[in-house]
């Protein structure tokens, strides 16, 4: 007990200090114990600083938002623990979130991942998830029923998911991609035969069970095996895949961090060669964008279907019928620069959008097809262009302005 009276000093005089900090050093310092955080357990100071800051100025937009990631990290830290998520936690975190919205429907302040209303999304899938992992599944509907979803996002991930052949497995990278499509999935009935398998989850401890258990993923490992994958020394390596009795599929696969291959990457392979081509695997644009998603499987493998990529033993020559019948029937969801502000996570999808197009226009102009060129032009300027959002790379910049000199 001796030491009591110098900790009770310690932190008083901690508290004095931060009763005489301005609402932007304690802003400051509240992000800055966020961003240094490692675990759930260190969370507890940007916590402190950032409800400080909120006592001084009850209408600070960003305090509120990094206090609603610190709260919603301090339940699971990067998903490991979502399955241990809490009621009273998501609505602790989701309530921050909507403060931010109230004092301004656009959020201005620093992004860390996603917008506030994404995130609000994000906060209520997550729970959702953890109710379908112990089948309560009017729980989950309700949950899922919380979120905000804005039309675009529902209309493109409604797309992706109707894009897919039946009973395939897709695989999606973040919560922002997989969870529309469980919303979709759940709540609307919309192709419950795929199988969404984020490839940012399956490394937790949980999630491999997860996609068995209800979204009919199938691994060659038991349960306690599955629990026991870890990561593991590599160095560029073939990867050979059976398609069939004669032909097989190969490439290199590379350490997915410094020199390991990550247990989330041993899985995803593991998938793929126990499926063995009895069904139909795609990869949204975002995991062939940054290979090291999606096992780093090359370009000769990944059939451009417009706005998914399929795994194929031998891929097309050029873009094909299915291709150009996707990108010439492609219905694309109208919004505007207000909305696409409010809603940031939407820019992420109208990107993948613009790839897409851009490819097809491209594909057209080369094989002299100027007027289909044209008119996916047009459609590329009204609902894609930098009038609705700003472009992520200033090269798409000059890629548009130098299509746009060949069409006209």
């Amino acid at each position: 007990m001796k030491w009591l009276p110098l900790i009770l000093l310690i932190l008083s005089t901690s508290i004095c200090k931060a009763d005489n900090l301005t609402t932007n050093e304690l802003l400051l310092l509240g992000k800055k114990h966020y961003k240094s955080a490692t675990k759930s357990t260190e969370l507890d100071s940007a916590i402190y600083y950032l409800e400080k800051c909120i006592s001084k100025d009850s209408l600070n937009q960003e305090a509120w938002y990094f206090l609603g990631y610190a709260y919603s990290r301090k339940q699971s830290f990067y998903g490991d623990n979502i399955i241990e998520m809490t009621l009273e936690g998501t609505i602790k975190a989701s309530d921050c979130f909507l403060k931010v919205i109230e004092i301004d429907s656009v959020y201005v302040g620093e992004v860390i991942s996603q917008d506030p209303y994404f995130k609000i999304c994000s906060e209520w899938g997550c729970l959702a998830i953890k109710y379908i992992y112990y089948n309560q599944l009017d729980s989950a509907k309700w949950a899922f029923e919380q979120a905000m979803y804005d039309d675009y996002t529902l209309a493109y991930n409604r797309s992706v998911l109707e894009s897919c052949t039946k009973n395939s497995i897709l695989f999606v990278f973040g919560d922002s991609e997989s969870i529309p499509k469980m919303y979709l999935q759940f709540i609307e009935g919309v192709r419950k035969d795929v199988s969404v398998v984020d490839a940012s989850l399956i490394h937790t401890a949980w999630a491999p069970e997860f996609y068995r258990e209800r979204c009919n993923v199938s691994f060659s490992y038991t349960k306690k095996e599955l629990a026991n994958i870890s990561y593991m020394v590599w160095e560029d390596s073939t990867i050979t895949l059976p398609i069939n009795k004669k032909d097989t599929m190969s490439w290199t696969l590379k350490p997915t961090s410094s020199i390991y291959l990550e247990r989330g990457a041993r899985l995803q392979l593991d998938i793929l060669k126990y499926n063995n081509f009895k069904r139909d695997v795609f990869y949204t644009i975002a995991i062939p964008l940054s290979p090291e998603y999606g096992l780093f499987i090359p370009d000769k493998y990944l059939y451009n279907c417009f706005n998914i990529y399929q795994l194929v033993a031998k891929k097309p020559e050029g873009l094909t019928k299915r291709f150009r019948k996707n990108a010439e029937n492609y219905i694309v969801p109208q919004t505007d620069k207000r909305t696409a502000l409010k809603y940031k996570g939407t820019q992420v999808f109208i990107h993948y959008l613009r790839y897409s197009y851009l490819v097809a226009i491209t594909d057209y102009i080369d094989n002299d097809e100027p007027d289909t060129a044209r008119k996916l032009f047009a459609t590329y300027k009204e609902k894609l262009s930098e009038d609705i959002c700003d472009y992520y790379e200033e090269k798409y910049v000059d890629y548009v302005k130098n299509i746009e000199q060949q069409l006209y």
